[in-house]
Formats: structure tokens, C-alpha cells, sequence
């Protein structure tokens, strides 16, 4: 699945951990190579996510593409109730990421 279709103002939803539900978000921004994201109910923000794969993105905890591994992942709020599969199973760690080869 890809991301790039995302624009600001969309809800899409953050699938972490072990947690059963994932997090509802707001695209703030997108960018060439993100995906910004903060919470809907609250003044909560600064989530960044890969536009082309949807995995969270944070060079402190050490996720994201270039670093092989994530803690959490989007699904888009349209694809997840179009699929027919519901929402899928969470990770319950850090999952790795699959590296495109460079282009």
C-alpha cells in the first residue's frame, strides 16, 4: 500500500505495539517525504511518517526506513474500511522494515 495519495486533512490511523485500536491522527502536512500527523481531539502532534510506506518515522527512538526497524505504522481510515479485512494485527515490537532497493 502506498501513502502518496495522503493530503493534509486526512484521518488515517496509527497502528502501535500491542495496542488492540489503533490511534486516530489528522495529516497536518505532507511533504516530498513525510507524512505529518497530530492527534484529532487533542492539541498532540509532531508523528512523522515514511509517505511511501506508511512507518513511523523518529530518528531518536531509532525507527524508520533508514534504520531497518518501527514501533508503528499508519493504515489509511478509507483503505482499512474498503478491505474487507478490518484492521490488521498489531505488532506487539518494533517490526522491520522492508528496504527498497535503491533506485
Amino acid at each position: 500500500m502506498s501513502f502518496e495519495h495522503i493530503k493534509a486533512g486526512d484521518i488515517v490511523s496509527r497502528v502501535f505495539g500491542d495496542v488492540e485500536r489503533p490511534m486516530k491522527l489528522r495529516v497536518t502536512k505532507v511533504d516530498d517525504t513525510r507524512i505529518h500527523c497530530a492527534a484529532i481531539d487533542a492539541n498532540v502532534g509532531g508523528w512523522e511518517f515514511d509517505r511511501k510506506t506508511g512507518v513511523e518515522e523518529d530518528e531518536y527512538l531509532g525507527w524508520g526506513v533508514r534504520f531497518g526497524v518501527t514501533g508503528s505504522y499508519l493504515i489509511s481510515d478509507t483503505d482499512a474500511r474498503t478491505s474487507g479485512e478490518g484492521s490488521p494485527e498489531p505488532a506487539s515490537a518494533p517490526v522491520a522494515v522492508r528496504r527498497s532497493p535503491a533506485r
